[in-house]
């Protein structure tokens, strides 16, 4: 590495350029913030010198994405309220920050997303029943059932699966970037994730290591002001998370993660400045969530109703201010967005029906398989231990595995 110091004097390793001074100064911690991006207005029009990034067309189709996702989070918020599933965790008030730069990729970009990335799964082809399939747990699932619900599991769509701990996708896209740009590819590894989750110690070794060795790596921040409880004020003292990027080395912008243009419009040119120079960059999508963080929390322990009541009025909330937009543009209306929800509401409550009488995949074979090419003698006899504990005639008072599937060698487990 040629040194890159003092413009005089000893030329340090590992600086930029600046001028000797002989009178001791700090740096300040707090500078001007970094600038929001934004391109429409509280009121659905585009703000002046605005431009559009994407066909109306396909404005149209990003907006039934979201609409459709806040239908689904309601009713599968419900159904984990009537223990039919149990867990869920929704993306309200988030979705055109998910929706927005999902859009913006191709399709061989990776997608390395954290939890709470569904609408960007559903841009992507990941279909109702490929949800279903995983919160039920059922045969269906890629996953064979071993995940809690909402660790999707679309490895087919060059999409990671979703991993419980926080921030662990982020030095696995570092590594992912790597290996297009040592590949010459022209692809990006695109990683979400939350502002609790930059607190974590594996987003600074990610970023470094992105930033060290240039991989093709865009990181997507949704700071949304609350990491589960805790606010952002007392996460940390600097200037968002953005600020943490440009201190790595990495390109970086903020952008209003409640405008869908301008996410859009970023994450595009984010992706083409990572692609042309083989380096990451970095978008911080300042969004708010509107809901709890999953159905484990009550977020009016630790916010007031009137903040969460100002974030959904029509100027704030990102599905709204993209509707009126589209409707000023005469591409959308009230009546299409009523047919779009009952239509949606009735599939889901139709397949829901259908998925909870799956049944789930067979104990014995899911247990044990999956780990080794070949199953070593001590998992054969834990497997064996466990079939003839199941094979008591008491156990049926206590499990019901009528639920689930024969194993694979034809031994019925019920």
């Amino acid at each position: 590495m040629a040194a890159r110091g003092f413009a005089s004097g000893p030329q340090f390793r590992g600086v930029f350029p600046g001028e000797p001074v002989t009178e001791l100064c700090f740096a300040p911690s707090k500078e001007r913030g970094l600038p929001l991006f934004r391109q429409l207005g509280d009121s659905g029009d585009l703000l002046e010198s605005a431009t559009l990034s994407f066909s109306l067309e396909e404005g149209v189709r990003m907006l039934r994405v979201m609409i459709q996702s806040q239908v689904y989070d309601s009713i599968l918020y419900d159904i984990q309220r009537q223990g039919r599933i149990s867990f869920y965790l929704a993306a309200a008030g988030e979705e055109a920050a998910l929706v927005g730069s999902a859009a913006a990729l191709k399709d061989a970009d990776m997608i390395l997303p954290q939890y709470r990335e569904l609408p960007s799964l559903m841009w992507k082809g990941f279909t109702l029943d490929d949800v279903l399939a995983q919160l039920f747990a059922t045969a269906k699932d890629p996953g064979r059932g071993r995940q809690m619900p909402i660790h999707y599991t679309p490895a087919h769509m060059c999409i990671m699966p979703v991993s419980s701990p926080l921030a662990v996708k982020i030095p696995q896209a570092a590594g992912v970037g790597y290996a297009y740009k040592l590949g010459k590819k022209d692809a990006v590894a695109a990683v979400y994730f939350g502002d609790g989750a930059a607190s974590e110690g594996d987003a600074c070794v990610g970023l470094n290591f992105a930033a060290a060795l240039g991989s093709q790596t865009l990181f997507l921040c949704r700071n949304n002001g609350y990491a589960i409880s805790t606010p952002v004020d007392e996460q940390y003292r600097g200037d968002g998370i953005g600020a943490r990027a440009v201190a790595f080395g990495i390109d970086t912008v903020r952008v209003d993660g409640t405008d869908l243009v301008a996410v859009y419009a970023a994450v595009k040119a984010a992706r083409e400045l990572i692609v042309k120079r083989q380096e990451p960059a970095f978008v911080e999508m300042m969004t708010y969530r509107l809901g709890p963080h999953s159905t484990s929390d009550d977020s009016a322990a630790y916010r007031k109703a009137e903040e969460v009541q100002q974030w959904s009025t029509p100027a704030l909330h990102c599905v709204r201010r993209f509707a009126a937009f589209l409707t000023k543009q005469g591409v959308w209306s009230t009546v299409e967005e009523n047919a779009l929800v009952e239509e949606t509401r009735k599939r889901i409550l139709s397949r829901i029906r259908v998925f909870e009488k799956m049944k789930h995949p067979p104990v014995l074979a899911g247990l044990f398989t999956d780990v080794y090419d070949k199953m070593p003698k001590s998992l054969q006899e834990q497997q064996e231990a466990l079939r003839s504990f199941l094979s008591h005639p008491d156990r049926a008072k206590t499990y019901n595995l009528n639920r689930f599937e024969r194993d694979q060698t034809g031994k019925g487990e019920n």
